[in-house]
């Protein structure tokens, strides 16, 4: 392991480990959304409407399995007229 001298608060010199996990230049294995320049309007015009209707779909086929009926007949409309 290469080894580089560290100077300290007294001004002392001391050999300090320093380990490179990357030692030719080489970078960190990435995955593609941490290369991709994605705004935040893709998420909440595409990625949240997506996963409302995942939930939806869940608490569609449990209550279906459960109660024979999808969630939205036994949630019911939740707007109340006064």
């Amino acid at each position: 392991m290469p080894t580089q001298p560290v100077i300290d608060h007294r001004g002392d010199s001391a050999p300090a480990t320093v380990v490179d996990d990357y030692p030719l230049g080489e970078h960190p294995p990435v995955t593609w959304w941490q290369v991709q320049n994605i705004p935040y309007g893709v998420y909440v015009e595409i990625i949240v409407p997506v996963a409302i209707s995942a939930i939806e779909a869940t608490l569609d086929l449990i209550s279906i399995a459960l109660f024979g009926k999808p969630w939205s007949e036994l949630a019911g409309p939740k707007v109340r007229v006064l």
